[in-house]
């Protein structure tokens, strides 16, 4: 009976590692996505305009680290405005004003 009992908990634990699992897949897969996604707009393949960038969820989170790359690579001239809704980012102050240097227009965090 007692093993009954625990069985149920005992497999929503090892579901949780495995949704953790992908999670943190998906965070890294982000970062890399974001500085390639800086790669390709440093070369102006899209032509000299500056572009529009709108992301969810890790989607915004690709742009967030595209944005620190190029302020990296001090490229201020690519990005025009920046949609970022439900983004999973938790920095400071400081950083969003060094990404805003990045951007010519707005940046929108929703």
């Amino acid at each position: 009976a007692l093993t009954t009992a625990m069985a149920a908990p005992l497999l929503a634990l090892g579901l949780t590692d495995l949704i953790d699992t992908h999670f943190n897949l998906s965070i890294s897969l982000s970062q890399k996505s974001g500085k390639l996604l800086a790669q390709i707009l440093s070369s102006y393949k899209h032509g000299s305009r500056p572009v529009s960038l709108l992301g969810y969820g890790l989607g915004a989170r690709v742009i967030w680290y595209c944005l620190q790359e190029l302020k990296d690579q001090k490229l201020n001239n690519i990005i025009l405005d920046v949609y970022l809704m439900g983004c999973p980012v938790s920095e400071g102050l400081e950083e969003w004003r060094k990404i805003k240097g990045v951007v010519r227009g707005r940046i929108v965090n929703g």
